[in-house]
Formats: C-alpha cells, sequence, structure tokens
C-alpha cells in the first residue's frame, strides 16, 4: 500500500522508501513569469513494513524484522510487540501471533533478551521488562510444579501426596509406602 512521505524527510515510520524515481516538471505557466528551466526532485512511493518488520524511524530504506520473542501481526507499524505470557516466538521476523507454551513448560524470559531486543533498532519501544513475556523459549517447570495446560505464565505448586518432576505437565501420586 504506498504511503505518501512527510516533504524533504522521506517515508514516515512504520513504512519505507525502497525505490525513487527522478521527477521533472515544466515552470510554464507559473504567477510571475513563468519559464526558466524545469523543477527536479526524487519521488519515493513509500510502502508499509510488512508482518514481522517494523521501522520506528523516518525516512529509512529497511524494514526491521521482530526480534526472537517478539512479534508483529500488522502492516506498517513502528513497533514489534513482546510475545503475550505463556507464549513465545523462537525465530526473528515473526508476524502471526506467538505460540503457546506447551504442557509442562511456562514462558520465561531475562532482562538481557529483553535488552537485546530493545537496544538496536527498537530502543524506543514503548514496553518495560516482564519475566513472562518477550520469551523465544519456553522453560521446562521446576522439580516439584507442574503444568497440565499450554499457554500458561507459570507452573502449578505439586500437591502434597503427588510428586512433579523437571517439567512435569502433571502431578503424579506417590508410590506406596512414600510420602512427600
Amino acid at each position: 500500500v504506498p504511503h505518501r512521505g512527510g516533504r524533504g524527510t522521506g517515508c514516515c515510520a512504520g513504512s519505507i522508501c525502497s525505490e525513487c524515481a527522478l521527477q521533472t516538471a515544466s515552470r510554464e505557466g507559473e504567477a510571475g513569469g513563468g519559464g526558466g528551466p524545469p523543477a527536479t526532485w526524487f519521488s519515493c512511493p513509500c510502502r508499509e513494513c510488512p508482518a514481522g518488520t517494523a521501522q520506528p524511524l523516518d525516512g529509512q530504506t529497511a524494514c526491521a524484522a521482530c526480534p526472537r520473542g517478539w512479534y508483529n501481526e500488522q502492516e506498517g507499524q513502528r513497533y514489534c510487540l513482546p510475545c503475550p505470557p505463556g507464549t513465545f516466538s523462537p525465530e526473528p521476523g515473526r508476524g502471526e501471533a506467538c505460540l503457546p507454551c506447551a504442557e509442562g513448560t511456562y514462558s520465561l524470559s531475562t532482562e538481557l533478551d529483553f535488552r537485546r531486543a530493545t537496544i538496536k533498532a527498537f530502543q524506543g519501544a514503548d514496553a518495560t521488562f516482564d519475566p513472562a513475556s518477550g520469551t523465544h523459549t519456553c522453560a521446562k517447570c521446576p522439580a516439584g510444579t507442574y503444568q497440565d495446560q499450554e499457554g500458561e505464565e507459570s507452573c502449578k505448586p505439586c500437591t502434597p501426596g503427588y510428586y512433579c518432576a523437571e517439567g512435569a505437565a502433571a502431578a503424579l501420586p506417590c508410590p506406596a509406602g512414600t510420602r512427600k
């Protein structure tokens, strides 16, 4: 979808100008005399950044892929969004909803991952660190916890009289003669 850029600034954020063409117009018929050399300028049709990418700056010629753990389902966006809690995105450039974490896992991001995702092209992103969002992989539930549903942001504590190994999708009864 073509968009017009600002005069002299190129395309607006969320779009790019990848092809420029020299334009020429005659000055005949101008008020105050006319004639003279023709006016020339570059015309750059702006194109929206596709889903899975964004461009936070004006006047750019390329869109940036959303980093791992982030996504963007719409065209023409300035920023990508962190994957919601309970979901993940293992590869950069995700243009659809993030994938749900499997049973026995939960979403866990680190502040380092967040900083890496927001430091370069997306430095000005209006986002704050949340350990349950913006993840590129799901973590196994620690021993003593379980998760029996997909797409969750945390694990459930194991029920007394049951045991839960690391990555458990269900609490299992303790064997006869044992107790927890």
